[in-house]
């Protein structure tokens, strides 16, 4: 299964739009399966989504971390210091 939809800042990815290919058969994943095979896919999404169920929101993604209590300077959406200025 591939092409997981990612989540908007903060949220949890889902399997919304899954595609499924057979990679032994198929290594440059050409031919989506999911439309023969939904059965397959809805077994493997179901599988997924208990995985992704205990795992926390994502803390990244557009403007996720910007206002994250525990945000550093560095960090994606955080503006950069100059090399060799001191932090505030």
């Amino acid at each position: 299964m591939a092409s997981v939809k990612p989540p908007a800042a903060g949220g949890k990815a889902t399997t919304e739009g899954a595609e499924l290919y057979n990679v032994t058969a198929d290594i440059g994943e050409k031919t989506n399966l999911a439309q023969k095979n939904p059965e397959k896919l809805k077994e493997l999404a179901a599988l997924w989504d208990t995985w992704n169920a205990g795992y926390i929101d994502a803390a990244w993604g557009p403007g996720a971390r910007k206002n994250a209590p525990n945000a550093q300077p560095g960090d994606p959406a955080q503006p950069r210091r100059k090399r060799n200025q001191p932090a505030n």
